[in-house]
């Protein structure tokens, strides 16, 4: 079994039955993409540290962990599950974020409840600063919508 189809099997064991499908799809995604633009990544290391870093970086992007959002699971749950090293998850996770270039308003992949929820849809940043759309006037919000 390749590394790539043990991480995929990892992710699907841990997320179908605690998170669903679609979300399921988007780690299974983030899997896929990792494997064909950095060609053997997934072949270093571990195939549990792997499986918990993609399901913790979709985790960061979809709210997971936060009371608000369904579904809700610690992060811990993540790692305790997968039986790796806390830090390392999250040090992986934070990896595959800045090589594939993730933040909060990346839209690959996110679920259909965070892209209709998505409390930062409200906000934007200008100059490097986070200025709630609202607070912007309404003459400068069509230039706003040009840029984002």
């Amino acid at each position: 079994m390749s590394n790539n189809t043990e991480v995929e099997a990892l992710i699907t064991h841990f997320c179908l039955p605690t998170l669903g499908s679609e979300f399921h799809g988007m780690a299974i995604k983030l899997c896929r993409k990792l494997d064909e633009r950095r060609s053997g990544l997934l072949r270093t290391g571990k195939p549990e540290l792997w499986a918990s870093a993609i399901v913790h970086t979709v985790g960061i992007l979809n709210f997971l962990f936060d009371p608000t959002f369904e579904p809700m699971i610690k992060a811990e749950d993540i790692s305790q599950y997968y039986e790796v090293n806390h830090t390392l998850m999250l040090s992986k996770s934070k990896f595959i974020r800045e090589k594939e270039d993730l933040g909060l308003q990346s839209e690959e992949f996110l679920v259909e409840n965070t892209k209709l929820n998505n409390p930062l849809k409200k906000y934007t940043v200008i100059g490097g600063i986070i200025v709630r759309k609202d607070d912007i006037p309404e003459s400068h919000r069509s230039i706003l919508d040009k840029t984002n």
